[in-house]
């Protein structure tokens, strides 16, 4: 091999190395001008997010024309609501002098059950927040009716953890959450698609309606938020078995065509407010509306026009 070959492999190699190096400059410099990018949207969306639930759950949503539309009904009672005994913000106490400040007839507390993972009430916890409702029902005797709910959570095919004696409670609400352990094959398709997975609308109402059955549930929250549900099918099955359906004011699930369907096919609706702050016990504004684009507001049994 000729002296000159070497020296041009030479000047080849380093020039592929300083190519190389320039390369690697580059990329990382347009990989730190993406990441920034990704943060100032991801910093933006956050920003949007936190405003959104602001306003929602200070029921700035609502315009001033709906709040005046509103003020000419009347809310009868609010059975979805939370404390912070759950993922709530305020006490059981702070939601039922809400309710009386609105004048309606009764509020429920109902707290998620104890097979949500992150949310579940139960053990001490439970004894507690079931003593101090004892405790507002005769307190409060007379000027308002303080019930006992529960929200419980589908858990396997036609399983949920609605408890075997409902008598202790006034209210049973039923529908899917995320927060299930996945120890099951359809507790794991509930977590799957909750998180955008494959759809299987009637097999999940199969299962929602059959769980409902067996636990004689009172209401079905928020229907088609988590899962997709049918409708139609849904709606058949909570008329046969006497059960609500949730126009829910927190998280609007249902379109007015959906509620409509609903209506048609002969269901109860319930608007509930999901209530995480005492200020929006009784804030049905969101659901109103829904309720009054579909053209069903006076079926709604909670609400007197």
């Amino acid at each position: 091999m000729s002296l000159a070959f070497r020296r041009r492999v030479k000047r080849i190699a380093a020039f592929a190395q300083h190519a190389k190096a320039i390369f690697a400059d580059f990329w990382a410099m347009q990989h730190r001008h993406r990441l920034l990018r990704l943060r100032k949207l991801y910093s933006r969306s956050r920003r949007d997010m936190r405003e959104k639930f602001r306003r929602t759950h200070t029921g700035e949503e609502c315009s001033e024309q709906l709040k005046g539309n509103i003020n000419k009904m009347r809310i009868i009672e609010d059975l979805h609501t939370h404390t912070y005994y759950s993922h709530g913000k305020n006490g059981p106490r702070d939601n039922v002098l809400r309710a009386l400040e609105l004048g309606l007839e009764a509020v429920a507390v109902s707290e998620h059950a104890g097979g949500n993972m992150y949310y579940g009430v139960r053990g001490k916890k439970l004894e507690r927040l079931n003593a101090e409702l004892a405790e507002l029902r005769r307190e409060f005797d007379g000027r308002i009716r303080v019930l006992r709910g529960l929200e419980c959570n589908v858990m396997n095919f036609g399983e949920s953890d609605i408890p075997k004696d409902r008598s202790e409670y006034d209210v049973i609400i039923l529908g899917y959450h995320k927060g299930i352990p996945p120890v099951n094959r359809f507790a794991r398709h509930i977590l799957f698609e909750s998180f955008g997975g494959k759809s299987t609308p009637r097999r999940n109402t199969e299962s929602l309606m059959a769980a409902a059955e067996k636990g004689h549930a009172d209401i079905i929250s928020h229907p088609n938020l988590y899962l997709t549900l049918d409708i139609p099918y849904l709606a058949d099955c909570a008329r046969q078995l006497g059960i609500l359906l949730e126009i829910n004011s927190s998280h609007v699930s249902l379109t007015p065509e959906e509620i409509k369907t609903i209506h048609e096919h002969g269901a109860g609706l319930i608007i509930g407010s999901d209530a995480h702050v005492s200020s929006r016990v009784g804030d049905f504004a969101n659901g109103i509306e829904s309720a009054k684009q579909a053209g069903v507001l006076n079926s709604v049994v909670n609400i007197e026009l």
